[in-house]
């Protein structure tokens, strides 16, 4: 309540009529239906071009572990309704749906955890090609921390 107030307070001040932001945004963009003035995008725009930015290879990863384990299913499954929900509006920004993308990353992390051999012994060429799958994912990426960590500066001699 204490917020409330205090964002009330401070922008009836520079507004110089009461008024409460976040009520006021709600207001104009749900109820009267005008976020369509901040601009618009096609009913598709989040999950061709939204969710692929945000999740990069992990996108089609996490497409994977939705369809091989049912317990990912359960968990992305309100997750895309939301998504498909929130398409429906026609103003879109990456903003309203950066709230899926951990679930998204768990789905992937399950597609991926499908190559890891469950044997107790693992062949040392397997293991070689899982490291240079790593890699490729990670310059893939664009993960600069991930590449410095795998490829450090090598000591002149």
């Amino acid at each position: 309540m204490a917020s409330i107030a205090l964002t009330t307070a401070v922008d009836s001040y520079f507004w110089r009529t009461l008024v409460w932001p976040e009520f006021a945004g709600i207001y104009f963009n749900v109820v009267e239906g005008k976020s369509s003035e901040w601009g618009t995008s096609p009913p598709l725009t989040y999950f061709i071009s939204s969710l692929s930015k945000l999740l990069l290879t992990a996108f089609p990863l996490s497409i994977l572990g939705f369809f091989m384990d049912s317990r990912i299913r359960e968990a992305l499954t309100p997750h895309i309704a939301f998504v498909a929900l929130i398409s429906l509006l026609a103003h879109k920004e990456w903003r309203f749906i950066i709230y899926v993308v951990p679930v998204f990353n768990i789905a992937a992390a399950r597609a991926g955890a499908f190559n890891i051999p469950r044997t107790p012994f693992i062949p040392r060429l397997l293991v070689q090609r899982e490291e240079q799958w790593f890699k490729l994912h990670c310059f893939g990426s664009g993960n600069v921390p991930c590449q410095v960590y795998l490829f450090p500066r090598q000591p002149r001699a």
